[in-house]
């Protein structure tokens, strides 16, 4: 049997699939399972020695690529799978399912999108307002899989890329804190970050900054630098598989709840995530070592890109309260790594 899981969404979300997968790979143990992603999230499970082959789409947000899909699609065509399952239910999810012909289609009965996309699946799960963990393994309910034996993200770094990561991180003992997220209203204060800095010094404890690729993003490490120019950032790079490595050979993180978090944790970095508006009760981990630290009540929609509060709800979690957390974290994490 071969089947092929289908999810077009945000990095973070990719490795949340992680326990679906793996429910997957345990209800069907002989099966040939395949991931196919957008072309830039194919670093987060390619290492994964239990699926057999990641498939990258490419996708330029805003436009169709239709000379670089169709070729792929046909690829697909060419597998011949007898399952499919979209975990998202959107418009092109559906379209490229039904595209590439599974015998059983599997996708969520999502309400919005275009009018002919309940004829894409050969059959549909409601969608459930729940943990985005128990969300995946609940489209799988009409299939009768039952959850996995674990719910962890589990992921692996390319084993090729560990010099860069040691190059990267000399010290195995360094801190990683990842300042950006998709969204502004997710994103601890820069300035609250430099005193994070400031205690990390005085405590004798390496600390680096990252953040991701975009030029929003990088300008929140310029930010940092100018408070505070002695602080050590993370070299940029586009290349998701070397910033894995890199997390991978961190000794903790910290950062919002971002796909970073979700990588970091799936990676067994022990982990600190940052929480606000959206609860860990809905998005954080179900397994996995980390703490969550949440802040105060979301005021404003949590969907919305832009924050209308006069204070964004993560700024609940005060410099105080994560530099506690960070201390104490850090010599637990130091004692499970000896």
């Amino acid at each position: 049997m071969k089947i092929l899981a289908i999810k077009f969404k945000q990095l973070g979300d990719v490795a949340i699939m992680v326990p679906a997968l793996r429910a997957l790979r345990e209800h069907w143990p002989e099966a040939e399972i395949h991931v196919l992603v957008e072309e830039s999230a194919v670093p987060i499970l390619q290492n994964l020695p239990w699926i057999q082959k990641v498939w990258g789409l490419p996708r330029k947000r805003g436009s169709a690529r239709p000379k670089s899909t169709l070729p792929l699609i046909a690829q697909l065509r060419k597998e011949r799978f007898d399952r499919s399952v979209d975990f998202v239910g959107n418009d092109r999810g559906a379209i490229i399912s039904a595209m590439i012909g599974a015998k059983k289609r599997l996708g969520l009965r999502a309400p919005k999108g275009f009018w002919g996309r309940r004829f894409c699946y050969s059959e549909t799960a409601a969608e459930k307002t729940t943990n985005l963990v128990r969300g995946d393994l609940h489209t799988l309910e009409p299939w009768d899989v039952r959850p996995p034996s674990s719910l962890k993200h589990e992921l692996h770094p390319d084993p090729d890329l560990r010099a860069f990561a040691e190059q990267q991180l000399p010290d195995p003992n360094t801190i990683l804190c990842h300042l950006s997220a998709s969204m502004a209203k997710r994103e601890w204060p820069v300035a609250w970050w430099a005193e994070i800095a400031k205690k990390a010094r005085t405590a004798g404890h390496p600390l680096v900054f990252s953040a991701g690729p975009g030029t929003r993003d990088q300008e929140l490490l310029a930010d940092l630098k100018a408070l505070s120019p002695e602080i050590h950032c993370l070299e940029e790079t586009k290349d998701l598989g070397k910033f894995l490595a890199v997390l991978a050979r961190a000794r903790m993180f910290v950062g919002s709840d971002s796909g970073p978090f979700h990588f970091a944790v799936g990676l067994g970095t022990p982990s600190i995530g940052l929480f606000g508006p959206m609860l860990p009760e809905r998005v954080a981990p179900l397994e996995g070592n980390f703490r969550a630290l949440v802040g105060r009540e979301c005021t404003c929609c949590v969907h919305a890109r832009e924050c209308t509060s006069p204070t964004s709800c993560i700024q609940g979690v005060t410099v105080e309260h994560l530099w506690e957390e960070t201390q104490s974290f850090y010599f637990q994490a130091g004692k499970s790594l000896a």
